[in-house]
């Protein structure tokens, strides 16, 4: 089955999967501000064990270039375990 092309501008909703303690929010809004965007991730569930919080960014992309090197950024943050 093909996937169908995406539309830009497109609205985008990340949701980053990150460790509890390792200041993700800031981590994360620096790597949004580097790449153009002024939004702050919104926290949300954590984990029953405590260890995670999931975070969500919503942004709005002009361009593939730019969601791939945002996706890619938003991954690499250290203390992102996945980003969905």
């Amino acid at each position: 089955q093909e996937t169908p092309e995406l539309q830009f501008p497109v609205d985008w909703n990340y949701r980053a999967v990150a460790e509890v303690g390792q200041d993700a929010p800031a981590k994360l809004e620096a790597v949004l501000k580097a790449n153009g965007f002024k939004v702050e991730p919104k926290s949300g569930h954590t984990s029953k064990n405590g260890r995670y919080t999931t975070y969500h960014i919503a942004v709005t992309f002009n361009d593939r270039e730019t969601m791939d090197k945002l996706s890619q950024d938003l991954s690499a943050v250290d203390c992102v375990r996945f980003l969905l």
